[in-house]
C-alpha cells in the first residue's frame, strides 16, 4: 500500500492531503488573451473550396472572391467636378443680377404665405371660441313638480 501511495503522490506532485484526496493548486489561471477557437472542419472545407474556385477564376480571367468582396472605393475628394468651383458663380455678374432680381420676388411670396397663415389661424380661433353655456338653474324646477 505504501508504494502505491508514494506513486500516486509522485504522479500528483505532492498535492494530496492526509486522506489521499487531491488538493487543488491555489494558483489562479485564466485563458490566454487573444485566444480563438480553431476553425471547424466545415469552415476549413469551405475555405479550401473558396480558395480553389478563386484560383480557377483568376486563371480564367474572371473576378476572384477577393475582388468581388472588395468594397473599398477610393475617396472622391481628389475628383474636381466642373460646377464645383464656387468662386466663378459668386463673381459672375449674371448670377449676381439674377440673385438681385429674385430676392424681392421671394420676399413677396414669403409675406403672402405669412398673411395666409395668419388669416387661417384667425379663422380657426373664431370657430374655436366657446359658445355661452346655458344657464344652470338651482335645481328647483317649478314647472315639473315630482
Amino acid at each position: 500500500m505504501g508504494i502505491a501511495k508514494d506513486a500516486v503522490q509522485a504522479f500528483f506532485g505532492r498535492r494530496l492531503n492526509e486522506k489521499g484526496q487531491e488538493v487543488p493548486d491555489p494558483t489562479p489561471i485564466a485563458m490566454p488573451l487573444g485566444y480563438s477557437h480553431p476553425p471547424t472542419l466545415e469552415q476549413r472545407i469551405k475555405t479550401m473550396i473558396a480558395v480553389t474556385l478563386s484560383r480557377q477564376a483568376a486563371a480564367a480571367g474572371r473576378e476572384t472572391f477577393e475582388e468581388a468582396n472588395d468594397f473599398n472605393v477610393g475617396d472622391d475628394d481628389d475628383v474636381k467636378f466642373k460646377d464645383e468651383d464656387d468662386d466663378v458663380a459668386v463673381n459672375d455678374p449674371n448670377v449676381q443680377k439674377a440673385f438681385e432680381e429674385e430676392v424681392p420676388l421671394v420676399r413677396e411670396k414669403i409675406s403672402k404665405a405669412q398673411a395666409q397663415s395668419d388669416a387661417l389661424k384667425a379663422s380657426k380661433t373664431q370657430k374655436a371660441k366657446p359658445k355661452a353655456a346655458p344657464a344652470v338653474e338651482d335645481g328647483n324646477d317649478e314647472e315639473n313638480p315630482e
